[in-house]
């Protein structure tokens, strides 16, 4: 099977950016065993753009999908959790709702893989596909930041779509 690093296309560089993300969002408690301690309803304020533009892949800060893209991938997912995040521009009077997927780690990265020395960036991912089972979209881990991965089916069902701000960068598999 085929997989692809799912990310922000970071040519939109008026993507929303939350304030106070760690006042109001542990990262730590992004994961099935403590999600329960994040809220299910979220209320964050971004920094005010009249720009802004709200697409449908946030990276940069926790990995987010707009209302589009969750229904998509829940197709391929169904018992996947979401938290939903509430993004208000408050100055701009602009709003929009994304949902914070909890997603399954897997410790798949292949010894071929390459990563900085304090493992927070992957240089070259090879992904062990007999680790992975049969899931559509997962978080890599034995890295630091977050890394998304999805199955070729999903990643042709988003490229059939008009979606935006997603970019897919296809990794090694052995």
């Amino acid at each position: 099977m085929e997989y692809f690093l799912i990310q922000q296309d970071k040519r939109y560089i008026h993507a929303p950016i939350i304030l106070n993300l760690f006042n109001r969002i542990d990262r730590r408690h992004i994961s099935k065993d403590s999600s329960t301690n994040i809220p299910r309803i979220s209320v964050l304020y971004i920094k005010s753009n009249k720009n802004t533009q709200f697409i449908d892949l946030l990276d940069r800060q926790l990995f987010l999908l707009s209302d589009e893209l969750k229904k998509l991938v829940e197709k391929y997912e169904p018992y996947l959790k979401f938290k939903i995040m509430q993004l208000i521009d408050a100055e701009n009077s602009k709003t929009a709702q994304y949902h914070l997927p909890i997603l399954d780690t897997i410790d798949c990265l292949s010894e071929k893989s390459e990563l900085n020395r304090d493992k927070s960036i992957i240089k070259r991912a090879v992904l062990e596909e007999k680790k992975i089972e049969d899931k559509s979209i997962f978080k890599i881990g034995g890295v630091s930041s977050t890394y998304v991965a999805i199955r070729l089916d999903l990643a042709e069902s988003i490229l059939r779509r008009a979606f935006s701000g997603i970019n897919l960068t296809r990794v090694e598999v052995e």
